[in-house]
């Protein structure tokens, strides 16, 4: 009876709890595993937060304070924040615009009970916050009596309103506590969107609702079910008293009357609305039933019998609802070109669903432009420009790309057969559309198309190098990257020019395109090398392993490189000539290489010596007094490169291992380790320095492996 609460200077329980746990401890006895479960019609509270500068005026000034209009206060900022609370009618209605997006992570909050010091008996109030697309939004869902309260609104904003009210607008005691849980492949849970928890919300977890209990079914129950069910563990199929009715299901699907007789999987009224968790137990036989299904949502192809996957027009249906429902169809229907043809006219992005063949089937690339699908267009993703839109800026042309190279996956692919000349001209007939989207994908598909077909019009592609919208620029030199050398090397020059656009996507295009040419890319290496220390890392990065591929052409611009301004240039500089080697660059470019062993910077410092080292003994050998000489140097991480380039000389340098010992107590593990690395490899010289390496070897958790290592190769036990 320490469940206290005060109250007018009186210690008193609250009413709530009071009746929640008289009627706890009335029915415990009674509640028992083996009872069957009535169906208990589920109350759902739905509310959108929004910044009130985002409302209209005339919401703005119907909200009314303390019950839709909220005043916050952002401590890691120090502003106050405005908001609005608008109430939706549906999960649907709420959630459903936002189904393509992916759930990244999850918070569980643990709130108190009541503003106390101490939380008696460490009891407290659990929901949810999940983290969309990185943050960038965040619904709250709770249990809370018999009510399923959920809430969505921007990230910044949801994490402060959430965590100080409920979705009613009632202000939340304090908060005991939140840990942040990642989602997705990469954190061993299943990928999941934003129509999948819909879909178990209005689905397994309505038929799983119990009424409240205090004991096994409150929000800390209903927060381990949203746990189970976003790490993949919870239960697919819920039945009661042992079986399942299939009539009700359909009724719940179709909105077909039911008979009176037999138990209903579920109640909630809003279930009847969907139509992809009644499949999911696999009771529905009619093939009447499953055609209404797709065509009211796609994707409920998912859990329909392997029979209707394999079915011609079921799986039509569906694609023409969704595109992407193409993925759950038979092998032999995503290889039907009628079939990808209605999935890509629905959405262009479906294609990666589709069969490798039909990826580089003209006619079915061309249905992918925007101009030619009949169909509503695809839900816009963050980052898109809408066709006809104009101009997009760089991060819209990044995305446009990105998408692009998921769809249709690596460069190479096969080239097409002549007979599909006619459709690869109506496609290169587009890249003068005045749409930009059309140019930009009539770009991409001849791209993809490659081979003589396509090479054909390698000319006019190279004519969107000067496009004025950035997009189809960077669309067409990915094109020229994919048609190879032997087509698109003739217009490398015009590729280079687009070395110094103003657009980093168009830069990155480029580099990347004339990497594809090899050697022929070699009078436009000076070009790349300025590249080096452009502002975009991206483009830093393929400018150097472009350079790395011209190969010895390219040797003078990197030498150059060597004295540039920039930091980034002189230690890139570094590392493309140590990849290159000794035999392609040379004694005379090495030289230069060894002199940057004294540039005032560390980076470049340790890059030049990493690079002498990659070069081996011939590269190394000349410079050896130069590298000892930084065994001096200021910077652990220098000291560290000078000492695995003297790993190459080995025994050869066996009069500097005083100078190497020395560095076996280094204040940096690294330092140590590679001084351990050298010693192993000098034989006889090192001998003295044993006893030295035995004791790291015993007690130097972070060396110890190198330390047995280098005694190994003594001869010596460790």
């Amino acid at each position: 009876l320490e469940w206290l609460k005060p109250c007018g200077g009186a210690m008193m329980l609250p009413s709530w709890l009071v009746g929640a746990f008289s009627a706890d401890c009335q029915s415990a006895a009674s509640c028992s595993a083996s009872r069957p479960r009535q169906p208990v019609a589920c109350k759902v509270l739905c509310a959108q937060i929004e910044y009130e500068k985002r409302v209209d005026l005339e919401r703005r000034l119907g909200a009314v304070p303390n019950l839709d209009l909220f005043l916050l206060h952002d401590k890691a900022h120090g502003v106050e924040l405005r908001c609005v609370k608008s109430s939706r009618d549906t999960l649907e209605a709420l959630l459903a615009s936002h189904g393509h997006r992916i759930l990244t992570a999850y918070w569980e909050c643990r709130q108190r009970l009541w503003d106390l010091p101490v939380e008696p008996l460490l009891l407290n109030h659990t929901f949810i916050l999940l983290e969309i697309d990185g943050g960038e939004l965040v619904v709250c869902t709770e249990r809370y009596g018999e009510q399923l309260e959920v809430m969505l609104g921007e990230g910044h904003l949801m994490q402060i309103f959430a965590t100080t009210f409920r979705a009613t607008g009632e202000r939340r005691c304090a908060l005991a506590g939140q840990t942040r849980f990642a989602l997705g492949p990469k954190a061993g849970t299943p990928r999941l969107t934003v129509s999948g928890f819909l879909a178990w919300l209005n689905g397994p977890m309505l038929r799983m609702w119990e009424p409240y209990c205090f004991f096994r079914a409150n929000g800390g129950h209903y927060a381990q079910e949203v746990e189970a069910f976003l790490e993949g563990t919870a239960p697919t199929r819920v039945e009661h008293d042992g079986r399942a009715h299939p009539m009700r299901q359909v009724a719940a699907a179709t909105g077909r009357p039911a008979s009176d007789d037999g138990d209903m999987c579920c109640v909630a009224p809003r279930v009847t609305s969907r139509t992809t968790w009644f499949l999911e137990d696999g009771c529905i036989t009619d093939r009447l039933d499953v055609l209404t299904a797709v065509q009211a949502n796609g994707e409920a192809l998912e859990y329909a019998a392997e029979e209707f996957r394999s079915d011609r027009s079921i799986v039509l249906a569906a694609v023409a609802q969704n595109g992407h429902a193409l993925r759950f169809a038979a092998d032999a229907l995503r290889a039907d070109q009628e079939v990808v043809l209605a999935a890509v006219m629905q959405d262009s992005t479906s294609l990666q669903y589709a069969a490798e063949r039909l990826k580089v089937d003209p006619k079915v690339l061309l249905a992918t432009l925007p101009s030619n699908r009949m169909g509503p267009p695809p839900p816009r993703r963050r980052g898109e420009g809408a066709a006809g839109s104009g101009p997009v800026s760089p991060s819209k042309a990044s995305m446009a790309s990105r998408s692009w190279r998921d769809i249709h996956g690596p460069s190479s692919s096969p080239a097409v057969p002549e007979a599909t000349a006619a459709h690869t001209a109506e496609v290169a007939s587009r890249l003068t559309d005045r749409q930009q989207s059309v140019r930009q994908a009539a770009c991409q598909a001849l791209g993809r198309i490659g081979g003589e077909v396509a090479g054909a019009h390698a000319a006019e592609l190279a004519e969107r190098l000067v496009d004025e919208d950035p997009a189809v620029r960077e669309a067409a030199c990915q094109a020229l990257h994919h048609l190879g050398a032997p087509v698109a090397a003739p217009f490398a020059g015009a590729i280079a020019s687009r070395l110094k656009d103003e657009h980093p996507n168009v830069r990155l295009a480029a580099c990347k395109a004339l990497g594809r040419f090899g050697g022929a890319s070699a009078p436009y290496a000076e070009a790349l090398a300025t590249c080096l220390a452009d502002q975009s890392p991206q483009v830093r990065t393929a400018a150097q392993r472009t350079l790395e591929r011209v190969g010895h052409g390219a040797v003078d611009a990197l030498v150059v490189g060597l004295e540039a301004r920039d930091i980034g240039a002189r230690q890139a500089a570094c590392q493309s000539l140590g990849r290159l080697g000794i035999e392609v660059i040379g004694h005379s470019a090495a030289a230069s290489l060894a002199v940057c062993m004294d540039d005032e910077r560390w980076q470049v410092r340790a890059a030049a010596c990493e690079a002498l080292g990659q070069m081996g003994e011939r590269g190394s050998e000349p410079h050896a007094c130069r590298i000892t000489m930084l065994l001096g140097d200021e910077d652990g991480d220098v000291r560290r490169a000078a000492l695995e380039a003297l790993l190459q000389l080995g025994g050869a340098l066996g009069h500097c291992a005083g100078y190497v010992a020395a560095h076996l107590n280094d204040a940096r593990w690294p330092v140590r380790a590679a001084a351990c690395k050298a010693l192993g490899r000098m034989g006889g010289a090192a001998e003295a320095y044993t006893s030295a390496l035995a004791q790291l070897a015993r007690h130097d958790v972070d060396v110890q492996e190198a330390a047995c290592d280098a005694l190994h190769r003594l001869g010596v036990e460790a």
